[in-house]
């Protein structure tokens, strides 16, 4: 969806501002994009995310197939042909974000 593409980019290009003013390359300037980064970063925004990234858990369910003896995922469909492992694709994308945790995983890396 280019909407989102779009935000994204925006995104990346206030953080990269943000991060040339915190590193000091610009520091006499006025911290117009690290006030604007902070201001994209509220609470309210990370709540909206904590949430939108619970739905995707929920539509992205771990099912068994005893006949198979395999888990795989609830929303993915890749073929008959294919089997949607799990934690699919998808999953593994959002668990990336966390993977400087000591709990995360290598083997979960897409």
């Amino acid at each position: 969806m280019q909407f989102l593409r779009a935000r994204l980019d925006e995104e990346e290009w206030i953080a990269k501002e943000a991060l040339g003013w915190q590193t000091g390359s610009r520091y006499e300037e006025q911290p117009r994009a690290w006030v604007r980064h902070s201001e994209c970063h509220t609470p309210a925004r990370t709540f909206a995310e904590v949430e939108v990234k619970r739905r995707i858990l929920d539509l992205h369910r771990e099912v068994e197939d005893p006949q198979e003896m395999q888990t795989y995922c609830s929303e993915c469909d890749l073929g008959r042909d294919k089997y949607p492992y799990y934690p699919c694709t998808t999953l593994r994308l959002l668990a990336v974000l966390y993977a400087g945790h000591p709990d995360y995983r290598e083997e979960w890396r897409p």
